[in-house]
């Protein structure tokens, strides 16, 4: 994939037990959102709406070995699961986000 749609931080932060998340906004309270956390493997988790991550139901768990290709392979994880949520959506500018198709 040439250009990301998340600017996550370089392996060293979650090499060194720091954990992240990060969401594109929808305009129907559809979120598109995950979380990185980081152990023995480094866990990513993807979810839709926007209630935090406790309150929410995971859409998609994948875990990956604590590595630099590891780490390579979880972030093209949640481009592809945002590519996929894209297909529904389009995008309308930074302070909208996305919205729905065929609305």
């Amino acid at each position: 994939m040439s250009e990301k749609a998340f600017n996550i931080p370089a392996y060293e932060y979650f090499s060194m037990g720091g954990k992240y998340s990060g969401c594109k906004r929808g305009t129907k309270n559809d979120d598109f959102n995950f979380r990185i956390t980081p152990a023995e493997k480094i866990t990513v988790q993807t979810w839709i709406g926007v209630l935090c991550f406790e309150k929410s139901t995971v859409d998609s768990e994948a875990e990956f070995d604590m590595s630099e290709d590891g780490f390579a392979a979880l972030c093209d994880y949640i481009e592809e699961r945002f590519l996929e949520w894209t297909k529904e959506h389009e995008y309308l500018t930074p302070d909208l986000g996305y919205r729905l198709k065929n609305l």
